[in-house]
């Protein structure tokens, strides 16, 4: 089971919140690297993408984008034992269970419900807030939406700065985190060269 869903399935997975303490200490660095924000494609561009054979062939409900991100459900070490009790432990009991299934309506479900287990997660994960992309393998380019917004980490460097800022589109916002002086939480604002390349040389024509 696990070499099946290793060889077919691909995962993305996605915070649904920018400025969590937790994730930017976890998933960033310790608050060095950077959030890249998705805004979902409307129909016209995704129209547009699949006449550009971005997306391939596949209809708009099964494509790798925002709109089709699966949210996680964390449950309790007990739920997740009797989920896995209802699953077969060796693999003659999975081809037996998967021969049992007279109707491809069965298979889809007796499948559906393995595939749950790409989205669950323990419950001490929840501050996580997670969503999930799965990519099934029939596409092979993976594009979830448009990227609108690039947050930097509150401890990035002032070289990493301007080198993002240097890399990144105009029409990408670039958003400097940093930590609130009177809370605990982060707080935002733009990029200021000014004060955000501070101590980096400039030569002629920069």
């Amino acid at each position: 089971m696990k070499e099946f869903f290793l060889e077919t399935k691909k995962i993305l997975c996605l915070a649904a919140e920018h400025d969590n303490l937790l994730m930017w200490s976890h998933y960033a660095d310790s608050h060095k690297g950077i959030c890249i924000e998705y805004t979902p494609f409307n129909e016209e561009e995704i129209a547009s993408l699949k006449e550009q054979k971005v997306f391939g062939g596949s209809p708009n409900d099964r494509l790798c984008i925002v709109q089709n991100a699966r949210k996680v459900e964390y449950k309790s070490t007990e739920k997740i034992n009797e989920y896995l009790d209802s699953l077969p432990d060796t693999d003659q009991e999975f081809m037996a269970l998967h021969k049992q299934k007279t109707s491809v309506v069965q298979t889809e479900e007796y499948y559906s419900t393995i595939s749950k287990s790409l989205t669950i997660k323990h419950e001490s994960w929840a501050y996580e807030n997670e969503y999930r992309i799965i990519h099934d393998g029939e596409n092979r380019n993976t594009h979830p939406g448009k990227i609108t917004k690039i947050y930097i980490g509150a401890k990035a460097s002032s070289q990493d700065k301007r080198t993002l800022a240097m890399l990144v589109d105009e029409c990408i916002d670039i958003v400097c985190m940093d930590f609130s002086k009177t809370k605990y939480a982060l707080t935002e604002r733009a990029l200021d060269p000014t004060t955000d390349f501070q101590g980096l040389g400039l030569r002629s024509g920069e």
